[in-house]
């Protein structure tokens, strides 16, 4: 019991973005986010979205943890959508609804390109930004990582 709360206290959430995160996407690491340019980078697949469309969702760079969501470019902080087919070491996890946000399974470096599908909401949730917080260790992470634009089609 005691090497396990250990090894939580070095790695942070070695299984997955906390519960507590949902809202703010503050990892509760205890140390404050990066300020240095971000080095990663969320690409999208389309610069429009429909509920017939699912897109495939990719953040670039070698990281240990996420939490990534779709949000609107408004002020809402809720999730938008859901996620599907989570790539190895990572998964969906439920802030608000089903699978609406995707994070890190464990502490493995996920390297290069990792890709997730995802599918918008059965209505028009309005403009949308993928939003993460992407962290290379436990003590290094960046907050507000975005990616471009995307505008509801229709």
């Amino acid at each position: 019991v005691a090497i396990s709360s250990m090894v939580g206290s070095i790695y942070g959430f070695d299984n997955g973005a906390p519960a507590k995160a949902c809202v703010t996407q503050m990892p509760g690491h205890s140390v404050a986010a990066q300020t240095t340019p971000n080095p990663y980078t969320i690409v999208v697949s389309a610069t429009t979205y429909n509920y017939s469309n699912p897109q495939p969702i990719t953040v670039t760079g070698t990281f240990k943890g996420l939490l990534l969501q779709a949000r609107s470019t408004g002020s809402s902080t809720a999730p938008i959508g859901m996620f599907s087919s989570p790539p190895a070491d990572t998964k969906v996890f439920n802030c608000t609804t089903t699978a609406d946000s995707w994070t890190h399974a464990n502490t493995n470096d996920k390297t290069g390109t990792t890709i997730i599908t995802w599918t918008p909401p059965s209505i028009n949730a309005g403009d949308i930004v993928f939003q993460a917080t992407v962290a290379q260790e436990k003590d290094t992470f960046w907050m507000n990582t975005r990616s471009l634009e995307v505008k509801a089609d229709g």
